[in-house]
C-alpha cells in the first residue's frame, strides 16, 4: 500500500505530530513523492532535509528544486544482468554466492553532472 496518496497522508499525519523533525527518509518512489509534496505543503522544505529512493523524473525535478536533499538509487542493468549471470552460472553447477550487492549511488543535485551518474540515470 506504498501509494503516493497514503505516503502523503502518512507524512503530513507524521510532520504534524513532530515539529522537531528534521529528517525525513522515504524507502521507494511512490513514498518518495508523496513525502515530498508532504514537505512542500507545509512549508518545511528548508529545515529538513529529505532522502528519496529511487529516481523517476518527478523525484529529479524535486531534487534539482531543492525540496529532496538526496536520493539513493540503484542500478537496473546491473541488476538485471548480474541476477541473469548468477541464474546461468548456477543451472551450469557452478557455485554462487548467497548475497550479492549491486550497488547504490547517492545522488545529490552537484552529481547530477558527473557522467557516471549521468549515465546511470540515462540523462545523456
Amino acid at each position: 500500500m506504498a501509494t503516493v496518496e497514503t505516503a502523503l497522508q502518512a507524512a503530513e499525519d507524521l510532520l504534524t505530530k513532530h515539529a522537531e523533525l528534521h529528517g525525513l527518509f522515504a524507502c521507494n518512489a511512490g513514498t518518495s513523492v508523496g513525502s515530498a509534496q508532504a514537505l512542500q505543503s507545509q512549508g518545511r522544505t528548508d529545515n529538513i532535509k529529505m532522502v528519496g529512493f529511487d529516481a523517476e523524473e518527478t523525484l529529479l525535478d524535486k531534487l534539482r528544486s531543492g525540496v529532496i536533499d538526496s536520493l539513493v538509487v540503484q542500478d537496473p542493468y546491473k541488476m538485471g544482468y548480474t541476477g541473469v549471470r548468477t541464474l546461468v552460472d548456477k543451472i551450469s553447477g557452478k557455485e554462487v554466492p548467497k548475497l550479492i550487492d549491486t550497488g547504490v549511488e547517492l545522488i545529490t543535485v552537484e552529481r547530477l553532472e558527473e557522467p557516471k551518474i549521468k549515465a546511470l540515470l540515462n540523462l545523456q
